[in-house]
């Protein structure tokens, strides 16, 4: 039961994380950090893994922003083994690649970082999810601009703002927009 309560503050807080009321939410949030690890520590060893991925995708954003970044990323990685072992659908598979890749990306693990966001968009094609697609294609503009790749940054971040609009995520797209510039 506690692993459904906080998998369902995680998802609710996502969105607004992005929205005004984000300094409330990661205050609440961050009272809860212990319990997010000890859910996913939960169910990594239950094996249930589609809501271990959910868990940690949706606190993606407070991870990052709260600069939880080295414990949730060795999580991730148990999660990641785990996965390939189970069965995940191609869009819990591109959300957790996101996730581990958001968060290599501000740990300066930069080829980590493109080696999961491309893998992040492989299966967000396969599941015709463009947020997923949106959000890899981000991060592989991030990356590639921090190589100076410019002409591939571009390219990313093109295509990334186009998926964000379609998807409807305008923070995202407004993120992207900044890319661009």
């Amino acid at each position: 039961r506690r692993l459904a309560y906080l998998l369902a503050l995680a998802e609710k807080a996502e969105p607004l994380l992005h929205s005004a009321a984000q300094f409330d939410w990661l205050h609440r949030l961050e009272a809860n950090l212990l319990n997010f690890y000890g859910a996913l520590d939960f169910a990594l060893a239950v094996g249930k893994l589609g809501d271990a991925v959910r868990l940690a995708a949706a606190l993606s954003h407070f991870w990052v922003t709260r600069n939880h970044l080295a414990e949730p990323m060795r999580r991730l990685a148990l999660l990641r083994t785990a996965a390939a072992a189970g069965a995940l659908d191609d869009h819990l598979w591109a959300r957790l690649l996101n996730c581990q890749a958001t968060l290599a990306f501000y740990l300066g693990d930069f080829d980590r970082a493109r080696g999961c966001y491309a893998a992040a968009l492989e299966h967000a094609e396969r599941a015709g999810n463009r947020s997923d697609m949106a959000y890899a294609l981000d991060g592989l503009g991030a990356e590639a601009a921090n190589r100076d790749d410019l002409g591939a940054a571009r390219d990313f971040s093109e295509r990334s703002l186009a998926h964000s609009l379609a998807a409807g995520d305008r923070w995202l797209a407004g993120l992207t927009l900044m890319n661009l510039a």
